[in-house]
């Protein structure tokens, strides 16, 4: 006989952290969490976050977060670190839970919400993974938080990177958020603010040493299947058969300056490398605002 009595879902476990896949630390993570729970579902985000980069895993978080049911618990492993500066906290926002350190993540998240409980983690152990895991495992359980920490009103802010857009209005700078594993560069430049602004003129977009005309809603549009197979640009080349010949014998050096300019350092590589900013992207208009409207766009007042 089937029982008739409400199935109580347990909350997911989600994990997002920049501890990569060569070593055992997700594994630790996971085992611990298996110890103290019973058959929990672990689902991972990511586990590739450059080092440190919260703004990389606030992007990414923030973009699939809401998908999971609500009283869900996130887990950020990105600097969760507690030091006399920097705390260990629970954050209940937006009917999530979130356990991550006091660094302006959560800010950075969902710069619009508070959370609408908090606290310090205030637990015994001297390994900051391990008080993570007895707090997801609290919660997990259904416990209050007011018995794993001590409340916080006041959290650690950080502020976005904002477009900024020319007083003119014929320009929009902006950076680069992320560039996912198949080379999609998300920025934050929002297609409300490029419609607003561009007005429907003709532009350029910058980017490093690229420049566009067009911006494609789909890759479909971009490979152009409207046209005869040997006419498509796909892979950023023309499919068209011709003839081969082979090229003349170069440099190493002419080699390597080549291969720069066709493959530039991705924002990871050039953090390596240079520890820069992610790369700049602008977008120009080509023509003056239509006569008779105002150059001040109602975003710069």
């Amino acid at each position: 006989m089937l029982n008739q009595d409400k199935v109580i879902k347990m909350p997911l476990i989600t994990l997002t952290t920049d501890f990569g896949l060569q070593d055992a630390y997700v594994s630790a993570l996971k085992a611990q969490l298996y110890n103290q729970l019973d058959r929990p579902e672990i689902v991972d985000v990511s586990h590739l976050i450059d080092p440190f980069h919260i703004i990389q895993a606030a992007y990414i978080l923030g973009t699939v977060y809401r998908s999971f049911p609500q009283g869900s618990i996130h887990f950020v492993g990105i600097d969760f670190n507690q030091t006399p500066e920097q705390a260990l906290i629970v954050a209940e926002l937006n009917d999530h839970f979130f356990v991550c350190a006091d660094n302006g993540f959560l800010s950075l998240l969902e710069p619009e919400l508070k959370p609408t409980n908090a606290i310090v983690l205030n637990t015994s152990s001297n390994s900051n993974q391990v008080r993570a895991v007895e707090a997801i495992a609290h919660i997990h359980r259904g416990g209050a938080l007011s018995v794993i920490g001590t409340p916080i009103t006041t959290l650690k802010q950080l502020t976005r990177h904002v477009p900024f857009v020319h007083p003119k209005g014929n320009e929009i700078q902006g950076h680069v958020l992320y560039v996912d594993r198949f080379g999609n560069i998300i920025t934050n430049i929002t297609k409300k603010l490029f419609q607003t602004v561009g007005r429907k003129r003709s532009f350029i977009i910058h980017a490093r040493n690229h420049d566009f005309k067009e911006v494609f809603n789909d890759y479909h549009e971009a490979i152009r299947y409207n046209k005869p197979k040997a006419e498509r640009e796909e892979a950023g080349n023309l499919n068209k058969e011709k003839e081969v010949t082979a090229p003349a014998p170069r440099s190493d050096q002419e080699d390597a300056e080549e291969s720069e300019r066709e493959n530039p350092a991705s924002p990871r590589e050039e953090k390596q490398q240079e520890n820069t900013k992610e790369f700049p992207i602008v977008a120009v208009a080509e023509e003056p605002i239509p006569r008779g409207e105002d150059a001040h766009s109602p975003l710069l007042a």
